[in-house]
């Protein structure tokens, strides 16, 4: 079929807006394992604590240097062959719980690092513990710092769900394809695809925005 229907990429985006909550399972899940267990790398590192600091920097490096695409086939038949019958939302959301955890890790440790040292000795200075100067003095500073490129981080990995069509997980991408299965418009079907991905990041974006300047207010606050 030549040109494009109009009607057909509705039918389809309505099909991809109704794989919305899919793609936020896929995405806003592994986020917060990735924030978790990234933080805790990050801090591992910035304190360069014995043995694991240098053994989370090989493996985040590593890590940073292999596809997305590799890591999910790589963990896709490791899965498979381990565990019969495994719902494949499972595997995506662990996929993506890697990749969240590497480039959160990195956001966090840039967050902390941007801090000057000074602020920690000054912590130090007035008789404060370690955990003390974190929570008073750096963390203040630091999580304005991390919060513009978490959003940004989400926002990839809203996008970065989107290959998990090919392991069948019905997400927005996968829910347009399948209109298209009876009549091959899958021209059609992408574009659609892509107007949902483009309206739901819209209003990622937006909520990041309100929550940036929430954030600013309160780093000025502290200054």
């Amino acid at each position: 079929m030549n040109g494009s229907d109009f009607a057909f990429i509705i039918i389809a985006a309505k099909a991809g807006i109704a794989c919305i909550p899919t793609t936020l399972l896929l995405s806003i899940v592994p986020f917060m394992i990735g924030a978790i267990v990234g933080t805790i790398i990050a801090m591992i590192r910035i304190f360069r604590v014995k043995y694991l600091a240098q053994l989370f920097k090989i493996v985040i490096d590593t890590l940073k240097a292999i596809p997305l695409i590799l890591i999910l086939y790589i963990l896709f038949f490791a899965m498979t062959d381990s565990f019969k019958n495994i719902n494949m939302i499972i595997v995506a959301i662990t996929t993506l719980s890697v990749f969240a955890m590497v480039i959160i890790s990195e956001t966090i440790r840039g967050a902390f690092m941007s801090i000057d040292s000074n602020q920690y000795e000054a912590g130090y200075s007035v008789g404060m513990t370690t955990v003390q100067t974190l929570r008073r003095i750096v963390i203040p500073q630091a999580v304005p710092v991390a919060v513009p490129v978490l959003c940004n981080n989400l926002i990839g990995l809203v996008k970065a769900s989107s290959i998990m069509y090919l392991i069948t997980v019905r997400d927005i991408l996968n829910g347009t394809l399948i209109t298209a299965s009876s009549n091959y418009r899958y021209l059609d079907a992408y574009i659609a695809a892509a107007l949902v991905y483009w309206g739901l990041i819209l209003i990622i974006e937006l909520l990041s925005r309100i929550l940036e300047k929430r954030m600013g207010r309160f780093r000025m606050n502290v200054a």
